[in-house]
């Protein structure tokens, strides 16, 4: 078997293990084919929606950090 069929091959299973019927419907899916000619991968693409969830995520850690500063700042003060 030629190394282009052994890595059709082989992307064929992974899309078949990640629930789909074949690489094009995978990739219709949001997964796209990382290769470099020895091997071959399916990975899911980000979309700008999920970039944009994970800089929420971040931007969210920083105002709860500066909560709980604001927490203990307010608990040493005396009234």
């Amino acid at each position: 078997m030629s190394k282009m069929s052994q890595l059709h091959a082989e992307l064929s299973e992974q899309a078949y293990e990640l629930g789909f019927d074949s690489i094009e419907d995978a990739e219709a899916n949001g997964y796209e084919v990382i290769s470099d000619g020895v091997w071959a991968k399916l990975v899911k693409t980000k979309t700008e929606e999920d970039k944009a969830y994970e800089a929420w995520l971040e931007e969210r850690e920083e105002v709860i950090k500066s909560l709980e500063h604001a927490i203990e700042f307010i608990k040493g003060c005396t009234l």
